[in-house]
């Protein structure tokens, strides 16, 4: 493989790991077995694939990778992976975030909220 290549499976296993792959395959709207028979593998592998049970490796993670980034170019996931995935980071101690609903939920408590205020 040539440096291209060496980035372009490096790429696809970002994609992997992250789980952006899997995302990517489903906002397309398409199955496993749909993925797998394009690229000539099993449905079992590209569920491997997925899980980060297994990486794609040679020419067919090559594919692979190049049906992800058509299939993401729109949505602009293929650039970061981590778009439209959940923010695992996010503390599950800080409790609703008063600003949804435009601060209602605070308002019919009977807090000030700035549209109270005054």
């Amino acid at each position: 493989m040539n440096a291209r290549q060496l980035r372009e499976l490096s790429r696809v296993r970002q994609l992997v790991a992250s789980g952006a792959a899997r995302t990517i395959r489903v906002d397309a709207g398409l199955s496993l077995a749909e993925v797998a028979r394009g690229l000539g593998v099993s449905r079992t592998s590209v569920l491997r694939w997925e899980r980060a049970e297994r990486v794609p490796r040679g020419t067919v993670a090559l594919a692979y990778g190049r049906l992800l980034e058509a299939l993401a170019l729109p949505a602009g996931l293929a650039r970061d992976p981590t778009a439209g995935q959940p923010n695992r980071r996010q503390s599950r101690s800080a409790g609703p975030d008063p600003t949804l609903n435009g601060g209602a939920d605070v308002a019919r408590r009977g807090a000030t909220t700035p549209e109270t205020a005054g």
